[in-house]
């Protein structure tokens, strides 16, 4: 027999079994992706009812305290990579003395599964009021969209949230006309003790551009702010007790207040500034930081056809500021806090009242 086919009876027989293990692999294969395909099936349809119960837990949790929430059933969707609950017509309210509502309609929230504490939440445009008494209306919000991103730990708790605005509208009693922006981004950290520090700290950094009004402030000095932004470092320790408690306590235990990467644009007025505050023994705010101030004699001069100062008041101020050091056009402005008065530079600029005293029901007093 010839070497080629020796080879051919060599090879033959053992061609269908190198085939048959092929496909028994391939079947394997096949069955083990059905497996997982099904398992996750089940997982994010068991996340789906688990969401759902927390949810409707959460809301039977807030009207025990006293809200008034309406979510009715969710659409979930998402499947298979994330898990989104959409509520239609939302509402919640919290009645009492004073009374907070808000509505939109609707809101989503979703999440990917590989990352359930990472959510996002959606809400197209939307209302939210606080009225002192009654149906007065004392403060309205408006956005034509709003996004929340939250993240979570492993136990539920927040840890930090953005909220951005689109188009939001502010109407207030006490304002002639509203204040409108074209974006407002607010991040929150909630409160955690770091490494090397004694006591907590929590943080909010705000971020508007394109602020506009008709109120008379803007018509003179600037029609449109066109950047606010800046962080707030809270550090203390804060118990829920009633509000001056609560305040003494803060204050006691090394509650401090820092202002960082203050900036605003508005017109020709261009700030830059920090500082940090605290409360004195009478609950006043106390405390220092320094502005670098661009265009300020223009501003005084704004602020003088206003009528906020009058004419001996913008002279003495533009007088102080030529002793103040400046820098490529800028002025640097100390700012104070101390004896219940606010300083800029040397000169006492307004009156701070005790924050035991404050009451924004009180500021907003009500027109109808």
């Amino acid at each position: 027999m010839t070497q080629p086919a020796l080879d051919a009876a060599v090879l033959e027989p053992t061609t269908p079994r190198r085939r048959s293990r092929w496909r028994w692999l391939m079947l394997a294969a096949g069955l083990i992706v059905i497996a997982l395909a099904a398992g996750w099936t089940v997982l994010w349809y068991t996340l789906a009812r688990d969401v759902e119960r927390v949810v409707d837990d959460w809301v039977a949790a807030r009207r025990t305290e006293g809200y008034f929430i309406v979510l009715g059933a969710p659409h979930v969707s998402g499947f298979p990579f994330r898990l989104t609950l959409r509520f239609e017509l939302p509402v919640a309210a919290l009645r009492g003395s004073s009374t907070l509502s808000w509505h939109a309609d609707w809101i989503e929230a979703s999440a990917p599964l590989w990352a359930p504490q990472q959510i996002r939440v959606r809400v197209p445009r939307n209302l939210f009021t606080y009225s002192v008494r009654g149906a007065s209306r004392d403060i309205q919000v408006i956005s034509e969209a709003a996004r929340f991103d939250v993240t979570a730990n492993g136990s539920g708790r927040p840890e930090t949230a953005v909220i951005a605005l689109a188009q939001p509208r502010l109407h207030m009693n006490l304002l002639a006309q509203p204040i409108a922006a074209r974006d407002l981004e607010i991040a929150l950290t909630w409160p955690q003790l770091l490494p090397g520090e004694p006591f907590p700290r929590a943080a909010v950094s705000l971020a508007a551009s394109e602020v506009t009004s008709a109120l008379p402030h803007f018509a003179a000095i600037g029609r449109t702010i066109q950047s606010l932004r800046g962080n707030v470092v809270f550090r203390g320790t804060w118990d829920n007790q009633d509000w001056r408690r609560a305040l003494v306590a803060w204050r006691d235990n090394g509650g401090t207040i820092d202002l960082q990467g203050l900036r605003l644009e508005w017109g020709n007025l261009k700030v830059d500034g920090d500082g940090t505050a605290a409360l004195d023994r009478e609950l006043r705010p106390i405390g220092a930081g320094a502005l670098w101030v661009l265009g300020l004699p223009e501003f005084i001069d704004s602020l003088q056809r206003l009528g906020v100062v009058n004419a001996r008041g913008a002279a003495l101020f533009k007088l102080a500021l030529s002793a103040m050091p400046s820098n490529g056009g800028k002025t640097q402005l100390p700012i104070s806090a101390q004896d219940g008065r606010l300083y800029l530079g040397p000169v006492a600029v307004a009156p701070l009242w005790s924050l035991d005293s404050f009451s924004l029901d009180g500021v907003l007093r009500p027109t109808n």
